[in-house]
């Protein structure tokens, strides 16, 4: 059976782009955190380090979980598709925890295009038509 277009792109996007880099930025934030955490709270506008590290943390778990989910996909087991509808859902959540604490980034055009990856995950990993491709 054929791999579908639009599975390898997500499944290549979740596992090395949004997968292996977003690891390697958190990872990288956590030791510059770490090493120079003044000059780190202060570019990020953060008070508190503890808020920081929640977000890193947070940001590593979503990122680990698109990589392994990726791989899944380019697999095409079902785990992977479940996985993936599944990381976008907790990314929804996060985007939506984030614009509670700051309400004037509701709308705006960055709030939106980071909502709008984890949406075209869900509407596409839940199409019939897909859904068949991981039996």
């Amino acid at each position: 059976m054929q791999r579908p277009l639009g599975v390898t792109l997500f499944g290549s996007l979740n596992r090395l782009f949004f997968g292996f880099l977003g690891v390697l930025m958190s990872i990288g934030g956590m030791v510059f955190l770490a090493t120079r955490e003044q000059e780190m709270l202060h570019s990020a506008g953060v008070q508190s380090p503890l808020m920081l590290r929640i977000v890193l943390g947070w940001m590593l778990l979503v990122s680990s979980l698109l990589m392994t989910s990726g791989h899944w996909v380019l697999k095409l087991e079902e785990r992977g598709r479940s996985t993936t509808v599944a990381v976008a859902v907790l990314m929804l959540f996060g985007q939506v925890l984030q614009n509670l604490t700051h309400p004037s980034r509701l709308l705006s055009l960055s709030a939106i295009g980071v909502a709008a990856y984890p949406v075209i995950l869900i509407w596409y990993f839940t199409q019939p038509h897909i859904k068949e491709q991981f039996k």
